[in-house]
């Protein structure tokens, strides 16, 4: 979608962002202190991706060990799914952790979440483990990537 516009979350993109976590995940969405937290955290990255000067999705990973990456929320409102705005975003998040010597991303994902497994399949993910009882009444699917390193072949 050429229309969209993906750059670095801000502060007072806080508000709108937890709306959109709302919208995504009715049941099990993270709430705003612990979005500002993973936003302030010092090896947080996040993105938004907006269309016509409204923020439509969202995403935001954490460096949290060395060569290791994990992504905590990926939102696409519903009205911009299917769109690649997901792939978008993902793409960008995946490339800037790269840039700073992540070798590994890793998501958890609800179980039948069939558009969102689809698209961390598309995109290289594996499921490498599940956790029980994740998302209360589902189970959360772990899934990896291996990242290149810029430069690599």
């Amino acid at each position: 979608m050429k229309d969209v516009v993906l750059r670095s979350a801000r502060e007072e993109d806080l508000e709108e962002l937890y709306l959109i976590e709302r919208v995504c995940f009715p049941k099990h969405y993270f709430s705003k202190y612990f979005l500002r937290i993973l936003l302030e955290y010092p090896s947080s990255l996040a993105f938004v991706a907006v269309v016509s000067d409204r923020t439509v999705g969202f995403v935001v990973g954490v460096i949290e060990e060395e060569g290791e990456g994990r992504i905590y929320t990926l939102d696409v409102l519903p009205d911009f799914r299917r769109r690649g705005i997901g792939g978008m975003l993902l793409e960008k998040l995946e490339e800037e952790f790269a840039k700073r010597g992540v070798v590994k991303c890793r998501l958890e994902v609800m179980e039948g979440n069939v558009p969102a497994l689809q698209l961390y399949s598309k995109k290289g993910y594996r499921q490498v483990g599940v956790i029980k009882g994740y998302y209360g009444d589902r189970n959360g699917l772990v899934m990896e990537k291996a990242l290149k390193l810029p430069g690599s072949l």
